[in-house]
C-alpha cells in the first residue's frame, strides 16, 4: 500500500479538521454493538449520519483511496486504535494521535480532544 502523505500532514490535518468542526463529536458506535470495546470507526460505516473518527476523515482527506484499507480496519476484530492504524501505514506510533482519539473516543469535542492532547 502506497501512502502518499506524510505523519505531520496528518497531524495537521486531524488540527484542521478539529478548527472546522470544534464541536462534533463522534458517537463510537451508534446503533451498533462491536466485538471488542475500544475498536472505532474510521469510515462512515457505522451509520452513513455519523462521521468517522477524526482520523479516518484526516486520513481520507489526505488520501482518498484508502477507505478499503480503513474499511479493512473497520471490520477488524483485534485491536484498531490509532496506534496499529499508524503502523500499519507504516508510521511510528505517536502519542499525540493516541491521546487524541482516547479523548474523542471518551466523548469529547473533537476541538478539546485535540486540546487536551497538547502538543505533538
Amino acid at each position: 500500500m502506497q501512502v502518499n502523505f506524510s505523519v505531520d500532514q496528518l497531524i495537521d490535518e486531524v488540527k484542521r479538521l478539529a478548527q472546522e468542526n470544534p464541536d462534533f463529536v463522534y458517537q463510537k458506535f451508534p446503533g451498533k454493538v462491536r466485538p471488542i470495546a475500544g475498536n472505532c470507526y474510521y469510515t462512515k460505516s457505522a451509520n452513513d449520519l455519523n462521521k468517522g473518527c477524526i482520523f479516518g476523515q484526516a486520513i481520507l482527506n489526505l488520501q482518498p483511496d484508502l477507505k478499503d484499507f480503513l474499511l479493512e480496519v473497520d471490520n477488524r476484530t483485534d485491536s484498531n486504535g490509532i496506534g496499529q492504524v499508524l503502523k500499519d501505514l507504516g508510521f511510528p506510533r505517536l502519542t499525540w494521535c493516541i491521546d487524541v482519539q482516547s479523548n474523542q473516543d471518551h466523548g469529547y469535542c473533537w476541538k478539546k480532544a485535540v486540546e487536551l492532547a497538547g502538543n505533538e
